[in-house]
């Protein structure tokens, strides 16, 4: 139980990192950053899955753990996680929206195409 706990805090933090990365990438081109944020959207479920678990295993060791300080850690990385994962779905969101916005705008200041 213990090492599925570790093993989850690490692969969670570590796609959260990948995640934030790659949302506030500033540098990609709009195509490259249109794939990351789809990417992104189709892990977010079995990261919140992978994170669900970790929550579970995190009560059942607090639960039989005699060490307080253990159980303040334990806790504490469950809730810093959960925020941070929320924050990676609020990012995307507004992300989303801010690149829907600027191809619809290059849209708008194309020229329309004239036929004979």
């Amino acid at each position: 139980m213990r090492t599925d706990y570790a093993r989850d805090v690490d692969a969670v933090t570590a796609w959260i990192q990948r995640a934030e990365l790659s949302i506030k990438d500033s540098s990609a081109e709009p195509q490259v950053l249109r794939e990351h944020l789809q990417q992104i959207q189709v892990e977010i479920g079995p990261t919140e899955d992978r994170l669900e678990r970790l929550a579970r295993n995190a009560r059942a060791i607090c639960d039989n753990s005699r060490d307080d300080e253990e159980k303040v850690r334990i806790t504490a990385t469950v809730a810093a996680l959960t925020d941070q994962l929320q924050q990676v779905r609020t990012w995307l969101q507004d992300k989303k929206q801010q690149v829907k916005d600027t191809s619809e705008s290059f849209d708008v200041s194309l020229p329309s195409p004239k036929f004979r």
